[in-house]
């Protein structure tokens, strides 16, 4: 492991000694439910939205692994501000999406703002017992400008399966996907990449705590997307709470684990719930 994914990892285990007053504080504890979400993989969790789901989130990637102007390695760091939303069309089925205003500071270049891609995802409920499974497809609207080599140019499709099972204590979360990358639509003159078809897993555990508190842990790794790039491995430790029934508040830091990935993120939200 590099040394910086070693720091960061303690800093994300650091989590559960910061809300550790919250787990001694709280004496009656409650089930997972579907407004319980993971942080990294929101689409490919099998929890399906009762009903709606708005989300206003800021997410922070720090020394993020990117194309530079050379078509080389580089690093940015990257804040996103945006909604996050997803309904439930029919009992079984959900449908989201979420795209973000962006600030790009690369380290080599000028920094840059606009739009992310759009991700836009149905996923179908086909199991709900002994475990829950679910299976969907995520499509990446190329709404970034490639230009700014904020985004690829190119949409891509992702086919994924999440699954959920429900202990008297916790919960566990897996999911399992492919995703079909274009090649980047960059200037053919200046860079010429290739895109690669990535596989992407997941595994994650959700402890509630009390009946306002929840604490999640999550691993999530997703193959190279470009050739000759790296993979994308990530720790994170995050927490939410429920302030009523509508309303809730989520927040998360994460830590790189491969070259591929960033050395740090971080993301803070709220979400209405109606």
């Amino acid at each position: 492991m590099r040394p910086r994914a070693t720091l960061a990892t303690l800093g994300v285990l650091s989590l559960a000694v910061v809300f550790s007053p919250v787990l001694n504080a709280q004496q009656q504890t409650t089930s997972v439910d579907a407004e319980h979400r993971l942080f990294l993989r929101f689409a490919e969790d099998a929890a399906i939205v009762p009903s709606y789901w708005l989300e206003g989130q800021a997410r922070l990637d720090l020394s993020l692994p990117s194309v530079d102007d050379s078509g080389g390695d580089g690093e940015a760091d990257l804040l996103a501000v945006g909604p996050v939303f997803a309904f439930n069309v029919a009992e079984d089925f959900e449908f989201g999406g979420r795209i973000g205003l962006a600030y790009w500071d690369p380290d080599s270049g000028d920094s840059e703002t606009g739009l992310t891609d759009l991700d836009v995802w149905g996923k179908v409920s086909v199991v709900s017992d002994p475990v829950s499974i679910a299976l969907g497809i995520l499509v990446k609207v190329p709404t970034a400008d490639e230009s700014k080599f904020m985004g690829t140019g190119e949409l891509d499709i992702e086919f994924f399966a999440g699954m959920r099972k429900d202990f008297s204590s916790f919960t566990v979360a897996g999911n399992l996907g492919v995703r079909i990358n274009q090649d980047p639509e960059f200037d053919e003159d200046i860079i010429e990449l290739e895109g690669e078809d990535s596989v992407l897993a997941g595994l994650a555990i959700i402890v509630p705590v009390g009946a306002k508190w929840a604490l999640t842990g999550e691993w999530a790794l997703e193959t190279e997307r470009i050739e000759g790039f790296k993979n994308d491995s990530r720790l994170l430790g995050g927490v939410e709470y429920r302030a009523d029934e509508s309303f809730s508040f989520r927040g998360s830091l994460a830590a790189g684990l491969a070259d591929g990935s960033p050395d740090w993120g971080a993301t803070a939200s709220a979400v209405w719930l109606f």
